[in-house]
């Protein structure tokens, strides 16, 4: 309970995976139960190999769709290591400098 008052408080909830959306699943329930709003950064995405980075964004996409996550906000696939790789680093820290 100490920490709903955290979540509520921060002007940007970020939530970064790798994988899957299941890897943080806990914190998505948590983040929708109290109904606040986030954005999910899918990092490294320069790992995933050309031709399977489409059917990987899906597979993100259908994920939430399947967990029925509710306060999605943004979308990002992006890779830190290598950010001018792809579009959505730009977007990314256009929104971070915006909030």
């Amino acid at each position: 309970m100490k920490y709903i008052a955290f979540w509520k408080a921060l002007t940007s909830r970020i939530v970064v995976i790798t994988v899957s959306i299941k890897e943080m699943t806990t914190v998505f329930r948590l983040l929708d139960a109290i109904n606040l709003r986030y954005d999910i950064v899918v990092n490294k995405f320069d790992l995933v190999k050309c031709e399977e980075r489409e059917k990987f964004q899906n597979q993100i996409k259908q994920q939430i769709i399947d967990c029925k996550l509710r306060g999605v906000n943004n979308l990002w696939f992006i890779s830190a290591e290598n950010p001018n790789e792809f579009p959505d680093w730009e977007n990314f820290t256009d929104y971070l400098q915006r909030s």
